[in-house]
């Protein structure tokens, strides 16, 4: 958690080895801490995660454009709702 950048970047929340939720945010510590300490995902709070992952990128633009990339690559169960750009 020490390592996680105030950058923006794409993330994906890991449990048992496996992509259970991603997304992208403007400031990743920060929204590793919203995760943390209130997730708003009821199948994310169901299920819980061991590993919170992620990529930096140079504006948030380019993260939501991670964030679709890996959408469509693990297709994880607890996005209850596609990204931008999903449909």
């Amino acid at each position: 958690m020490s390592n996680i950048p105030s950058s923006p970047g794409a993330y994906r929340l890991i449990k048992d080895n496996v992509v259970i939720y991603v997304g992208s945010a403007k400031n990743l510590l920060e929204r590793y801490f919203d995760w943390a300490n209130n997730p708003d995902n009821p199948h994310v709070k169901q299920r819980g995660w061991d590993t919170f992952a992620w990529q930096t990128t140079s504006t948030h633009n380019e993260a939501r454009r991670l964030e679709l990339k890996w959408y469509y690559h693990f297709q994880p169960v607890c996005n209850m709702v596609a990204p931008p750009g999903a449909a």
